[in-house]
């Protein structure tokens, strides 16, 4: 592969990122409720919300961090499921 191969790649691959990101919000604000959508957000700082801890969001809306700790398990799985059979996207 030659080096503008590996470019033209790599910009291909930004893309396919970037198209997989705008997919993966539409998912969140879609098919999830605000809670949950809450958590993702503020878990990983997406959808212009700061990254916070699980404690920091279990505070923020009234429930244990073991809880949110589950309840991040359980819509990681969701958006999953829902972007492999709506979307055909096999990896996130």
């Amino acid at each position: 592969i030659s080096t503008e191969d590996m470019g033209a790649r790599s910009v291909e691959d930004e893309i396919e990122v970037n198209e997989t990101v705008k997919i993966m919000l539409e998912v969140i604000d879609t098919y999830l409720t605000p809670t949950e959508a809450l958590i993702i957000k503020a878990r990983y700082g997406v959808g212009g919300i700061k990254s916070k801890t699980q404690k920091e969001i279990a505070d923020e809306i009234g429930m244990s961090q073991a809880n949110v700790s589950k309840l991040e398990k359980n819509i990681s799985e969701k958006i999953k499921k829902i972007m492999s059979s709506k979307y055909k996207i096999k990896s996130i």
